[in-house]
């Protein structure tokens, strides 16, 4: 498996490299600011939280003599290193913008997203986004039984019985 995996590695990293080579360093800066503007970096503090918290309970499952304070120099070491690999995060992130929009929709953009109602998107996007989510859970557990009779029927239709 890791033979395997370098040298895809490898390729996805010339890859990405060759695409963030051709971008103009306007249009690179003008990503860089969106991600900015529209708080998408703060994705690295949500991945610290996360990767701390899923650590840490990994940790005390596995290790519950480790001292507490331990905890604390582990979330500090997280935050670090994220935080330190946040430019290769963004040199990721902007090969995908590039493919994706046109330097002047990058721009349009930009000014959406500083105008009041674009502030207004940003401030709501995450309280919307999980409500979202929220909403389309109980929609999908709702229409499950209505989709697994269906099915069940059709694979019974064809001589598969699945309550069996």
């Amino acid at each position: 498996m890791k033979r395997l995996l370098l040298p895809l590695v490898t390729l996805l990293s010339f890859c990405l490299s060759e695409l963030s080579a051709e971008i103009s360093p306007e249009k690179k800066a003008d990503i860089v600011n969106l991600l900015e503007i529209t708080g998408a970096l703060d994705i690295a503090e949500q991945m610290s939280v996360a990767v701390n918290s899923q650590m840490t309970a990994n940790l005390k499952q596995s290790h519950p003599d480790i001292p507490p304070e331990m905890f604390d120099v582990m979330e500090s070491e997280i935050n670090s290193v994220i935080n330190e690999r946040i430019p290769d995060f963004i040199d990721l992130i902007i090969p995908i913008y590039d493919q994706n929009f046109e330097h002047a929709d990058i721009t349009a953009l930009i000014e959406f997203y500083r105008s009041d109602i674009g502030k207004k998107t940003i401030q709501l996007l995450p309280t919307l986004m999980q409500e979202g989510m929220r909403i389309g859970q109980e929609w999908g557990m709702s229409i499950a039984p209505e989709i697994q009779r269906r099915l069940f029927e059709r694979f019974k239709e064809n001589g598969i019985d699945l309550t069996a």
